[in-house]
């Protein structure tokens, strides 16, 4: 499964953070338990790469997103809302093409 992600710049900072600051100690554990499957540093290493990659990645321009329609989300009101809601997690997480957004506190109605 691939995910394409959209994270707040504080979020990524408080990732690496974390990161930072258990990484290397925890990737000494590992070597001293021999190298076990199931121990936090792989999920470590994991967010750590994913961090970097994330940081090398070009965000894309603003203007190449658009307004999803409620006639496109609902496809005409042929489909119910538990599938309305699979498409859109599906559409974010999995394929990506599709990203959440809110309004800014002080630009709510």
């Amino acid at each position: 499964m691939k995910y394409r992600a959209y994270i707040d710049e504080s979020l990524a900072r408080n990732l690496q953070d974390i990161v930072d600051m258990h990484w290397e100690e925890e990737r000494k554990h590992w070597d001293e338990l021999e190298c076990p499957d199931k121990h936090i540093y792989h999920s470590l290493n994991n967010l750590r790469n994913f961090l970097i990659k994330l940081k090398n990645e070009t965000p894309a321009d603003i203007d190449e997103w658009e307004v999803i329609s409620d006639e496109e989300l609902w496809e005409d009101g042929e489909i119910s809302e538990s599938e309305v809601k699979r498409k859109i997690i599906n559409r974010v997480l999995n394929t990506g093409d599709w990203r959440l957004q809110s309004i800014k506190e002080n630009h709510a109605k």
